[in-house]
């Protein structure tokens, strides 16, 4: 009960939270990935918030915060300002809100909501692009849901809450979020018995060229092709970028690159062997736009 001690106060490491995307729309009541209220408190460290939208907003974190008067005179930013409610080194990414820190922050008293920010930025708490491998939201699976970052992610550079001391509950991790090297899904859970999870992996090899002027996205090589093709696309600027692979249908399959890349051409090898034979896509996102090419695997 809110209005009773002891107050819920959890303390949880490691975590990855993903939501329906952030150009997602489903029903929802809530306009918040991560919401405390009704007095609760806790501490969330080294965890993953990312791709979060609904239809009532795509806000990461709300703090109920009520005026205090009459029957309720306890609520969750008591429990902020008390100490009893923290989240430190954190990743936080793609909320439909909007592109800023500020704008995941739930609206309420722009005091409080300033004070949260400053909280935020002052406990290692970042907000970047955490790479995760393979997100798979389709009905049926096609083994492309790999959580784990990508080689170069803050997931496994950034610094990290140290474990309670002298608590054997805790386990050390030596990244950001639920996943490290190992897919751990694999080998026991429904997902994978599903289909739904696969082993991700990409190289991305840097081409030393000229610097190019303009983006482009060139044919793979080879095309058709058997097993594995190389994918190579060039950026005039330092900006975000993301390829992916789309089936003929249009349902994702892989993401090769979903980073922040400096200007040059790069090469991409696209591992495609738990694939079938058929016609696939591939589109380049960037900052400046789209690009989009067909390629054909023959088994």
């Amino acid at each position: 009960d809110e209005h009773f001690e002891p107050y819920a106060i959890p303390t949880i490491y490691n975590v990855t939270y993903v939501g329906a995307g952030s150009s997602a729309n489903p029903e929802s009541d809530r306009g918040e990935m991560l919401m405390f209220r009704d007095n609760s408190g806790g501490f969330y460290h080294n965890s993953i918030f990312t791709q979060f939208n609904s239809s009532k907003g795509g806000q990461a974190l709300h703090i109920e915060d009520i005026d205090n008067s009459g029957a309720k005179t306890e609520d969750s930013r008591k429990r902020f300002e008390a100490g009893q409610l923290g989240l430190t080194h954190n990743l936080w990414w793609d909320f439909g809100a909007g592109p800023n820190f500020q704008d995941w922050i739930a609206p309420d008293d722009a005091t409080f909501k300033t004070g949260i920010l400053s909280y935020l930025e002052a406990n290692g708490n970042t907000a970047a692009d955490p790479m995760l491998r393979g997100i798979e939201r389709e009905t049926e699976g096609n083994g492309t849901l790999d959580p784990r970052p990508h080689d170069g992610s803050p997931a496994l550079t950034m610094v990290r809450a140290a474990l309670p001391a002298d608590d054997p509950f805790f386990t050390v991790a030596e990244y950001i979020g639920a996943f490290g090297p190992t897919n751990w899904l694999k080998g026991w859970t429904a997902l994978d018995a599903l289909g739904y999870t696969g082993d991700i992996s990409t190289s991305i090899e840097e081409v030393e060229t000229e610097l190019p002027t303009s983006i482009t996205l060139s044919q793979n090589f080879p095309n058709p092709f058997n097993l594995s093709t190389t994918i190579e696309y060039a950026l005039n600027r330092t900006q975000s970028v993301r390829l992916t692979v789309y089936d003929a249908i249009g349902r994702q399959v892989d993401v090769l690159v979903h980073a922040q890349q400096t200007a040059g051409t790069y090469r991409v090898m696209f591992d495609a062997s738990r694939l079938i034979s058929g016609l696939y896509l591939y589109r380049l996102d960037t900052d400046e736009g789209s690009y989009t090419r067909r390629m054909l695997l023959l088994e």
